[in-house]
């Protein structure tokens, strides 16, 4: 699929939950200084004063990844290894159900299971944010 020109990115909808649906400014800008792609961000974003923590997955073994996974409670911030920039999105059931924004450059805001993002496509489940 082409991207769309000036397409918002997947860190876009998960900036403006942090916004205007949590009102966690703190959160919005750990966003938006955390780094240059989602997968900078998930570790390189400052989560002090934001009220959510770092929980580790693992890019290079789908089995443990679903593991983690299935302990996350929905609507974790999800983070993906998947070169160049990564991916991000909003767990929203087990098995890799997310709600996400520009999943394969359209721009869209859709809701899928996310099995793409797998050792096997040489990408990985990374981590996720979730309240502390």
């Amino acid at each position: 699929h082409p991207s769309v020109p000036n397409s918002p990115q997947c860190v876009d909808m998960i900036k403006a939950i942090a916004k205007y649906c949590l009102n966690n400014d703190a959160l919005y800008n750990a966003l938006l200084n955390g780094g240059a792609g989602a997968q900078d961000i998930y570790g390189g974003a400052n989560l002090n004063g934001t009220g959510w923590k770092r929980v580790a997955g693992d890019i290079y073994n789908d089995a443990n990844a679903t593991k983690i996974w299935n302990t996350l409670p929905n609507g974790a911030i999800v983070f993906y290894f998947y070169n160049p920039s990564g991916h991000v999105a909003i767990k929203s059931g087990d098995a890799d159900w997310v709600y996400q924004q520009n999943y394969n450059g359209q721009g869209f805001i859709s809701t899928e299971n996310d099995m793409a993002f797998r050792t096997y496509t040489g990408a990985g489940f990374l981590g996720a944010w979730v309240l502390n």
